[in-house]
């Protein structure tokens, strides 16, 4: 197998945070960080975390001032309970990268098989020799299932291996006071509902938000080889299954099946999880395995990419795809959030990255987990027409800038919800799904009614001045920038927004005539409404420099002071950790 295919690392305990984000595993449901199954020693700065899309617990946002219309509370990625934890004795020693002798070490990542593996040649501070091999996967074709199948060959030794597998229901979310992009507080969101151990291989747990009131289940079954009975330990959050493999000269084979189900899809997580278990198991781990590598084999016809002469750039290219893989919702609850699965930077909000950056790849290599992410959009209109509302339009839809359920989570509106050109985001990928797929079923279905809402709040938020269409007050994708008028990037997502919700008003009345009646009907559009949207379309001012010869970003952007990035040492940056913003 060409090394193109394979992400890896030998043996580095430098960044343990960094290779637990880059080793994660996920499927666009679940996402388990990279962390070791047998734990630390001493204070390394990690972070252990299991992650569902979109599950979430409501937390406060605190201003020292406040003013109508912001935000009072906002949704948060809540860190589920544990499932890693493994730890393995050879004898009374307990196996530790920190102890002993590591004679090889290597972990890696197959994007064609879609496994993460860890291997290592151990020998132990009493001399007995071992190889240990760790595999992880989250399943593509089963989104709740994720697995650790683990090996262990005594070497010089035939002593007896105890094998002690956990799930952890007392968990926190990752805080730190020092970092706009992770939340400072409420560390505590989940609460214990129910622990059940079924017999000494199987067992469940399941949590509660605090305040959503979400539920999530993770039901767990352990298999060995040889067979031996486990050792149930029972605690107040907690549950251990411990199993001691008899001394001799066998391959001792673990795997830890873990189906995860949660209350946004399943509408009883705990009864759910273990008829999806029964299923799992019925056709075991092999199996699953072989299903995870057919999928990527036709993922990878379509969407790898091949550079001949630079290996690294290719398989940097790979890597990324097979993260947008593993990221993306692939329901309509979710979408894909800031840091995928792989941690809770941004509280596991939703941006307008998805859009323009993440949208286009699945456009174009695979369309129907594309539609996917354009339902979400959907099912989270009726916010975005509240949240329109309540910024003073009459009518139309705002979309929230961060989010996961549709309500803004932005406190600071200046690069939050004055961003207005998140409308035309997606109001641009809506019609570039269109224009690549042709499916013209899909604008009757929900497509219309958002190009047509968004359109909408564009002739609230623009006016005309001196016969040209302008648009005051937001913010463009430069964050740092904030509140201008006619920033060039709104301006031409608006046009263009405007231009084809008249376009599909007339190819809807001809193509699908009695969704166009209905939805015409339901939303009290006009014909003198769409002749608004051509009109502003036709007029909307695009800034534009003549002695330079090219768009300003927005009428006071080329006449400020220019950043001394020279001046500026690299421990100032990034810059938002230590300017003020209106510094930058």
């Amino acid at each position: 197998m060409k090394s193109g295919w394979i992400i890896e690392n030998h043996r580095d305990m430098q960044d343990l945070g960094v290779s637990e984000s880059i080793f994660n595993v996920a499927n666009g449901y679940v996402g388990v960080r990279g962390n070791f199954e047998e734990g630390y020693e001493g204070d390394e700065p990690t972070v252990r975390g299991t992650y569902i899309n979109a599950f979430y617990d409501i937390t406060p946002i605190l201003y020292g001032e406040s003013a109508y219309g912001f935000p009072d509370t906002q949704q948060k990625l809540v860190n589920v309970m544990d499932v890693q934890d493994v730890t393995i004795h050879i004898g009374e020693e307990k196996f530790s990268l920190f102890t002993g002798t590591v004679v090889s070490g290597r972990r890696y990542l197959d994007m064609r098989e879609g496994k993460y593996v860890r291997h290592v040649h151990w020998i132990s501070p009493q001399g007995k020799e071992a190889e240990i091999s760790f595999t992880r996967m989250a399943s593509l074709t089963t989104l709740e299932l994720f697995t650790i199948d683990i090996e262990v060959t005594r070497i010089n030794c035939q002593d007896e291996v105890t094998i002690t597998s956990g799930v952890n229901g007392d968990v926190s979310n990752y805080t730190n006071s020092k970092d706009p992009r992770v939340a400072s507080g409420h560390a505590k969101l989940l609460d214990m509902k129910n622990i059940e151990v079924f017999d000494e291989t199987s067992l469940q747990i399941v949590l509660e938000t605090n305040t959503s009131k979400l539920q999530v289940a993770a039901t767990t079954v352990h298999q060995t080889t040889p067979v031996v009975n486990g050792e149930l330990i029972k605690g107040e959050k907690s549950v251990m299954v411990r199993y001691a493999f008899p001394a001799g000269k066998d391959i001792v084979q673990f795997t830890k099946f873990n189906v995860f189900t949660d209350t946004r899809r399943h509408e009883d997580p705990a009864a759910h999880g273990r008829e999806l278990m029964a299923l799992v198991l019925t056709q075991g781990i092999q199996a699953a395995y072989t299903a995870q590598e057919v999928y990527l084999q036709h993922f990878w016809e379509i969407a790898n990419i091949e550079i001949q002469g630079d290996e690294v750039l290719e398989q940097g290219l790979r890597y990324n795809l097979y993260q947008l893989l593993q990221s993306v919702g692939k329901d309509k609850y979710s979408n894909i959030a800031a840091k995928g699965l792989s941690g809770e930077g941004y509280e596991g909000h939703y941006f307008w990255d998805t859009e323009i950056y993440i949208l286009p790849f699945f456009i174009l290599c695979q369309p129907e987990l594309a539609k996917q992410l354009l339902r979400y959009r959907y099912t989270i209109l009726g916010e975005a027409k509240k949240r329109a509302l309540e910024l003073g339009h009459k009518k139309g839809a705002a979309y929230a800038w961060r989010t996961i359920t549709g309500e803004e989570c932005s406190g600071y509106f200046p690069a939050g919800t004055a961003q207005y050109h998140i409308n035309g985001d997606i109001a641009y990928t809506y019609i570039q799904y269109y224009l690549a797929t042709g499916d013209k079923d899909f604008i009757a279905e929900f497509g219309a009614e958002v190009v047509f809402e968004t359109a909408r709040t564009w002739m609230e938020l623009g006016h005309y001045h001196e016969g040209l269409f302008k648009i005051d007050d937001v913010t463009g994708p430069d964050e740092y920038t904030a509140i201008v008028n006619n920033n060039y990037y709104t301006n031409v997502l608006a046009k263009y927004n405007l231009e084809w919700a008249a376009s599909w008003y007339k190819q809807l009345a001809e193509t699908h005539p009695a969704a166009w009646e209905a939805l015409c009907s339901r939303m009290g559009l006009t014909a003198d409404e769409i002749t608004a949207f051509e009109e502003a379309a036709a007029k909307m001012y695009l800034p534009f420099d003549e002695k330079l010869n090219i768009h300003a970003q927005d009428d006071s952007f080329l006449a400020k002071k220019v950043w001394g990035f020279e001046n500026t040492p690299e421990e100032k940056h990034p810059l938002l950790l230590h300017y003020h913003p209106l510094h930058i």
